[in-house]
């Protein structure tokens, strides 16, 4: 076992707080230095071999793998059926030796330990289970040195990999980052408050920092831990690899319900299938880890029935708002949160107040001009993608360095325009806010107003506490929200908080479309121009919106969508298990395996396009409470059911003919696109959609409860549709709405 972890180890014994892990608990006295006896660890070596060892490469000895499998084996983090399954496989091999040879694998001789290795490769248990230890051995190789891993960067060095600046170091690489969150209990001031809100992500960023800035006092209430700036590096086992700013799904989980070949609609834990729908949960939430694609809806996105008419089985609703009065905030939120890019004129342009953004536009890798060229000759207009990132200084924020890891990593420099740096912070300066972070509320309660009269919440040590407040907000994300108010039964809410009208969960969208791209092959390109597209860092920010309105093949006009472009993401580990199968799905190993990884890592360069459509609400998507899965304090778990339109794949897969005809425009290889009705987890709204009418919505246009009337819902689940580009934006936006709605509430009050 590598120092650090047995450091780590040894310090979560001696804190006292080993019974919270009880992996840990069950072997406290016994040695930590290995996990697996000798004989299991003589047969997973060689089989290791086999999986990786060739001349003139690295080797697992080189990249110090056994070390890393058996870390893992003795991390208290790692899931325990995982860990089992790895140790279950040596037992397996060593089960099928002693059938044919009458003896243990490591007694073997050499070419019946390979004649083994070649069966259980064919067998469907013996090729998952080479696949993982595969996944293990390349975490070896491509993970920073900082975990006794990839030594001397060899792994790097071959691949021609660049690692994301800054690299972890001892304070901030999993796992000691874990057992800082874990040791870290906060108490709350009971002092009165005016608002509470539950969450802290987008959708309750601009409440607390308006309602702070105004001199109201705002307590936060945030299940997950609270993260500093200081805290994050470019570390994939952190950001990717591991559950660190996501909960641990044998914690918590969702039950996900789709529909099967048959129509028949299947339940399954998202702790059995790995289907992980949590986002970010800590201070910030998943703002802190969002790439920042930032683009507004269009006029015609609040009126989507009125526009395009009714589509059978499709629950379409037009806004209780217009664009007018939403343009206003699109505008602050580039000023305060920060918004780069630069406006062009095109067709579907939205009604702005201002000329340009705030801030010009980001750097750009030489294949933005390569998109532009390509989609020209095809007679498509291109335009440059908005970006919360900053591109100059504002205030304690700096611009954008460049560190080629975006998407899924929190921001060193705080130019990403996350709720936590851009709001929180600035709230936090006033003196009226208030954070708790690990706190889990599970329950409004009301008086007998029917008024929410505290939030209920296990505190870092799983003991129950209460807020009251004036005003409760929630922002817990579409899914969490919906999920709450559901918990919130009582005598005059039998089915859930503001549910007495039963549309709290009903009509959760996602965002539909899917992926696609191609490959570049320096080896086929003039050495200049491969050099330039080879530049890490600088971004792509090119869009396309010609499609946003098509027509359908009666020629009448139906909403289209967006597409944006982006190279794959520069995430070492994750490439590198894209490569581990043929392209007939068999698994590789070996000489074969080593060719391709090393062909990919340093000959192809992937850029990639999204495309985002209106995921239409349907009865078929709804959040309500499993009966039988529990959380890990014994709450009810969200049970989502997915269910999609099939307009919304014809609308994707007319976009993503003209998407590939750009990338076959540039002359790419390998041009993909992929169509399904699988939703992105990270772009959920609704559940809790505003409207007029109290019989099929939540709140109101102002997005108060219609039957509570101190209880606002500030994310996402407000949105009856979703326009066809990312949400981010307009949720911001719709915050700082509901901020100025609510303070005038809070002065009227006080008026009295």
């Amino acid at each position: 076992m590598s120092k650090p972890r047995r450091i780590f180890i040894k310090q979560i014994i001696a804190t006292g707080i080993i019974s919270q892990f009880p992996f840990l608990y069950s072997c406290k006295e016994e040695p930590i230095d290995e996990v697996l006896t000798k004989n299991q660890r003589n047969t997973l070596l060689p089989i290791m071999k086999f999986l990786f060892d060739t001349p003139s490469t690295p080797s697992i000895s080189d990249i110090n793998a056994y070390s890393h499998l058996n870390d893992i084996l003795a991390d208290p983090f790692y899931d325990i059926d995982e860990k089992k399954y790895l140790i279950n496989g040596i037992t397996w091999i060593n089960e099928t030796a002693q059938e044919q040879y009458k003896k243990e694998f490591h007694r073997l001789k050499q070419i019946e330990k390979q004649n083994i290795f070649n069966q259980i490769a064919l067998l469907d248990w013996g090729t998952s289970w080479l696949s993982k230890i595969l996944t293990i051995i390349f975490e070896a190789l491509l993970i920073d040195p900082i975990y006794e891993v990839n030594t001397n960067k060899i792994g790097w060095k071959w691949l021609n990999h660049i690692p994301g600046i800054p690299r972890p170091n001892k304070k901030n690489a999993y796992p000691n980052i874990l057992a800082l969150i874990k040791i870290q209990f906060q108490t709350k001031n009971h002092q009165d408050f005016d608002v509470c809100v539950v969450g802290s992500g987008a959708g309750a960023g601009p409440v607390i920092y308006e309602l702070s800035k105004a001199g109201y006092k705002v307590l936060v209430l945030e299940k997950g831990p609270w993260f500093h700036t200081k805290d994050f590096s470019k570390d994939e086992m952190v950001a990717t690899r591991r559950s660190v700013y996501t909960p641990n799904l044998k914690d918590e989980r969702h039950v996900i319900e789709e529909q099967d070949d048959n129509g028949k609609w299947q339940a399954e834990s998202t702790y059995d299938t790995g289907y992980d729908f949590w986002n970010g949960n800590c201070v910030g939430g998943s703002s802190n880890f969002m790439s920042g694609y930032f683009s507004r809806l269009k006029p015609k996105d609040f009126i989507l029935l009125s526009e395009y008419g009714p589509i059978e089985g499709a629950n379409i609703a037009d806004w209780p708002i217009d664009y007018a009065e939403m343009e206003p905030y699109y505008e602050k939120v580039e000023r305060i949160v920060g918004i780069s890019g630069k406006v062009v004129k095109h067709d579907f342009l939205e009604p702005r107040s201002t000329p340009d953004f705030p801030y010009e536009a980001l750097k750009e890798n030489i294949v933005s001009s390569l998109i532009d060229e390509a989609a020209s000759k095809l007679n498509i207009q291109t335009i440059p993608l908005p970006r919360a990132i900053l591109t100059k200084k504002k205030g304690d924020r700096n611009a954008c360095y460049y560190s080629n890891y975006c998407g899924s990593y929190a921001c060193n420099s705080d130019a990403k325009g996350s709720s936590r740096v851009s709001l929180i912070r600035e709230a936090l300066k006033t003196g009226n806010c208030t954070v708790i972070a690990n706190a889990k509320v599970f329950k409004l309660t009301t008086n007998e107003n029917k008024e929410v009269s505290a939030a209920l919440y296990y505190d870092a040590k799983g003991n129950t506490q209460e807020a009251k407040a004036k005003i409760f907000v929630v922002a817990a994300q579409a899914i969490e929200t919906s999920r709450l108010l559901l918990m919130s039964k009582n005598k005059d809410f039998p089915n859930g908080l503001s549910n007495n009208h039963g549309q709290v969960g009903k009509n959760l969208i996602f965002s539909a479309g899917g992926v696609g791209g191609g490959e570049f092959e320096y080896d086929k390109m003039d050495k200049n121009l491969a050099e330039k597209l080879a530049q890490p860092g600088v971004f792509v920010n090119r869009t396309v919106q010609k499609f946003y309105e098509l027509n359908d093949e009666n020629g009448r006009k139906m909403k289209g969508g967006t597409v944006d472009f982006l190279f794959e993401h520069a995430n070492p580990v994750s490439k590198a298990i894209r490569q581990k199968w043929d392209d007939n799905g068999n698994l590789l190993y070996g000489e074969k395996l080593k060719k391709q990884l090393h062909q990919y890592f340093t000959n192809i360069r992937k850029l990639k396009f999204e495309i985002f459509v209106d995921w239409l609400p349907t009865d078929n998507c709804f959040v309500s409470l499993d009966e039988k899965v529990k959380d890990k304090w014994g709450d009810p778990v969200a049970k989502v059911r997915i269910g999609y339109h099939p307009h919304d794949l014809k609308v994707a897969r007319k976009i993503a003919k003209h998407s590939k005809a750009i990338l076959q425009k540039m002359g790419l290889k390998n041009i993909y696109a992929g169509i399904s009705g699988a939703p992105p987890t990270n772009l959920q709204a609704g559940g809790c959609r505003f409207g007029n009418d109290p019989n099929t919505s939540v709140l109101n246009k102002n997005c108060r409860s219609h039957e509570v009337k101190n209880l606002y819902v500030s994310d996402g689940s407000f949105m009856p549709t979703g326009g066809s580009v990312t949400y981010t934006w307009t949720i911001y936006a719709n915050s700082f709405r509901i901020a100025d709605q609510i303070i005038k509430e809070l002065n009227k009050n006080n008026n009295k």
